[in-house]
């Protein structure tokens, strides 16, 4: 896994699991935090953070709106669903992005 990559899937383990449930939380017996952790386990906290990423694939846009709407499942481009009268808020930059729940 690439450095930029494990960055970006510890933040989303981080912002989509609790502490208390964290793998690396649960080793961090004689460090300050998380990011000492890292540092000097690069490769378990590698393993760690691949196997919690296999295990929580990324849910984009376009698979919340296909489980949602199953008239969107042949969805691919905006033209596909003109009949929505889609003002271009489904571009393929937001479709293949992560999926955000609303907040309250």
């Amino acid at each position: 896994m690439e450095f930029k990559e494990f960055c970006k899937e510890r933040d989303r383990m981080c912002e989509n699991s609790h502490c208390v449930d964290c793998k690396i939380e649960k080793k961090l017996k004689n460090y300050t935090g998380c990011n000492d952790f890292c540092f000097e386990n690069p490769d378990e906290a590698e393993e760690i953070v691949s196997k919690w990423s296999e295990e929580h694939p990324i849910v984009t846009n376009r698979d919340k709106l296909i489980e949602t709407f199953d008239e969107f499942k042949n969805l691919k481009e905006c033209s596909s669903i003109v009949t929505y009268s889609c003002t271009c808020m489904f571009t393929e930059q937001w479709l293949d992005s992560e999926y955000r729940p609303p907040q309250n």
